[in-house]
């Protein structure tokens, strides 16, 4: 069950306030586990194999943010064409 008093409720590792997003989040974005357990030297390598899966299986819910979202279709340029 989650602890809404941590981080609102995220999931975190064990003993920490550490959210499995934000390791799952660096990893899936190239930062390599030797990295990740030079910031983090208390994950296990369990922890790493699984905070990617867990990031996947359970993305962020809400509207995505700027950078995520899908490009605009600019109806002027499209008009234009014709």
């Amino acid at each position: 069950m989650p602890n809404e008093a941590i981080l609102g409720g995220e999931a975190v590792f064990p003993k920490s306030r550490l959210a499995v997003r934000q390791v799952g989040g660096m990893l899936l974005g190239g930062a390599s586990p030797k990295d990740v357990l030079q910031d983090y030297p208390y994950l296990t390598d369990q922890d790493l194999e699984f905070a990617p899966i867990f990031t996947k299986a359970y993305p962020r819910m809400g509207r995505p943010r700027e950078s995520q979202a899908a490009p605009r279709r600019d109806p002027i340029a499209k008009e234009a064409k014709r």
